[in-house]
């Protein structure tokens, strides 16, 4: 079990992450207020077991895709740039609206989980949670953006959302089609992207676009004491 010192300094509670594949026998933090997180396979039926019969809860599942094959697609590219702060500030209370329905942060309060996706989209500016932050501006107004780093043999998206007034015009597809674009010049197979279980439109936008379900795990939690 280890500790994760940035999600406790923000969220403001010691949170833990365990590992089940690792440590099946474990004592929990010797602590008023405390979150422990564990991540399941959901065919691990022994581990979540194990998990429930130590007071852990389910939280929420983690439906993972994948995409292997890609169509060429004529863009226009010049509707796509890199994102800055001052792009983001004017949109800067809609994190919510846009993940917070279908978050396991949930547990939380409106405006921290805002602020979490808020920072998360700063940081990837800066390259320190994703690689890139890429906007799709329409009219030169910004209506959507993706989120993504670059690994050695996958593309992964953090990140991907369309804002409230530009919904519907298939403008998620655009973004999708950028990243497949992305895999192309790196020489890269694969494209990965991770969604909540809930959240079922986006599960058959991805696969409507050619993704395909790679694996699903489960969240676990066990909460002791205030969350704020």
């Amino acid at each position: 079990m280890r500790k994760l010192d940035w999600d406790s300094d923000f969220w403001g509670i010691d949170i833990f992450h365990l590992d089940v594949n690792e440590n099946s026998e474990f004592e929990l933090p010797n602590k008023k207020n405390f979150i422990v997180q564990s991540l399941c396979e959901i065919s691990d039926v022994s581990s979540i077991n194990m998990l429930e019969r130590r007071g852990f809860s389910f939280k929420e599942s983690k439906i993972t895709l994948q995409k292997n094959k890609f169509d060429e697609v004529v863009m226009n590219n010049s509707d796509f740039q890199n994102l800055s702060k001052e792009n983001l500030e004017p949109c800067e209370n809609i994190y919510f609206e846009l993940f917070g329905g279908n978050s396991r942060f949930d547990i939380f309060s409106k405006e921290k989980v805002n602020e979490f996706y808020y920072l998360w989209m700063i940081n990837s500016i800066a390259g320190k949670m994703d690689d890139a932050c890429i906007g799709y501006f329409s009219s030169n107004e910004l209506s959507g953006f993706v989120t993504y780093r670059i690994r050695e043999s996958e593309v992964e998206i953090g990140l991907l959302g369309v804002l409230p007034d530009f919904q519907g015009q298939g403008i998620s597809q655009l973004l999708l089609n950028y990243v497949d674009e992305v895999a192309i010049k790196n020489n890269i197979q694969t494209v990965v992207i991770s969604t909540q279980g809930t959240n079922i439109n986006a599960v058959n936008a991805y696969i409507k676009n050619g993704y395909r379900i790679h694996s699903i795990n489960h969240w676990y939690y066990y909460i002791k004491g205030a969350v704020k």
